[in-house]
């Protein structure tokens, strides 16, 4: 008896028990920024995951057998998985480099990143009536061992769940005025660039007209960056302003434009810069990155 073939008998029902209980793919939620490529796979920015769908198949006379279905349970796997390679390759790290670029230029990059894609997490696993297998799998893009880890390393990543903690701490003065007057704490920031075609990257950035860098990676807590990404992503104007991360009282911007090859740096008024720039409580917020972007 072949003894390979024995194996595969033994090991597919283990195999698929574990995919079956695995949870479907989630339906994306209203407003969010997600980002298809190709039939193969998608980024979504807002929920912080790629996907990636690979198809396998089992061999001829072998479709409705344990053994076949290992196969192209393997086949769709390994399929899935140069489907993400693609996908997180191409991915925007800023306006001028896509990971593809760190890849090539740096091969330690390329080691990690080639780790994460190996060791991507299965989301869903199907068989077709005529032995075809399906297999999806995600990759994360925030948090530790993850893309933000290998791309913007820090000691230790702040994966931050209740973000209404975080807000400007009440210097003697308002505290106060608060005694006389209640006023609301501006909770976040949301920048508003609808209609001017800007693109989600991972690291985008947020200039004045002269070039002056208001908010980037260089001028927040890195660790926070890391385990949450820099910033929000919706594609609703009204539901952003209930996104945890910033709600209950954010202040808008609106964008003027947007630069950059991968068109994902955005130009406010000199007025707006200067106020984010000077507002120490403003600061405080971009330096935590309490900041979400609404694009088209």
């Amino acid at each position: 008896m072949n003894f390979q073939k024995v194996s595969h008998y033994v090991i597919f029902p283990i195999i698929f028990l574990l995919f079956a209980h695995l949870p479907a793919q989630e339906e994306s939620e209203q407003g969010a920024v997600v980002e298809k490529i190709g039939e193969q796979g998608q980024i979504d920015w807002s929920g912080g995951f790629i996907y990636a769908t690979g198809i396998g198949l089992a061999p001829k006379g072998e479709e409705n057998t344990p053994y076949g279905k290992t196969a192209a349970r393997q086949a769709a796997i390994v399929d899935a998985q140069k489907n993400l390679a693609e996908i997180v390759y191409g991915v925007r790290v800023d306006s001028y480099t896509a990971i593809k670029d760190s890849v090539l230029k740096n091969s330690v990059i390329r080691t990690k990143v080639e780790g994460l894609i190996r060791g991507a997490q299965p989301v869903s696993f199907n068989f077709t009536k005529e032995g075809t297998a399906e297999a999806t799998l995600r990759l994360a893009l925030n948090g530790k061992g993850t893309i933000s880890d290998v791309l913007f390393p820090s000691p230790e990543p702040k994966i931050i769940d209740d973000w209404a903690i975080i807000l400007p701490p009440p210097d003697t003065l308002k505290a106060e005025a608060a005694i006389s007057e209640v006023k609301e704490v501006i909770s976040g920031i949301i920048l508003n660039a609808k209609g001017k075609s800007a693109k989600p990257s991972m690291s985008p950035k947020i200039f004045s007209p002269d070039s002056k860098l208001v908010y980037g990676l260089e001028a927040v807590d890195v660790a926070i960056a890391e385990g949450n990404g820099l910033v929000a992503w919706s594609r609703d104007t009204n539901q952003a302003k209930t996104h945890n991360r910033i709600a209950k009282h954010p202040r808008v911007f609106m964008v003027q434009s947007i630069s950059g090859k991968r068109q994902t740096d955005f130009i406010i008024s000199n007025e707006d810069a200067t106020v984010l720039l000077t507002d120490k409580d403003l600061s405080f917020l971009l330096y935590h990155c309490k900041v979400l972007i609404v694009i088209d």
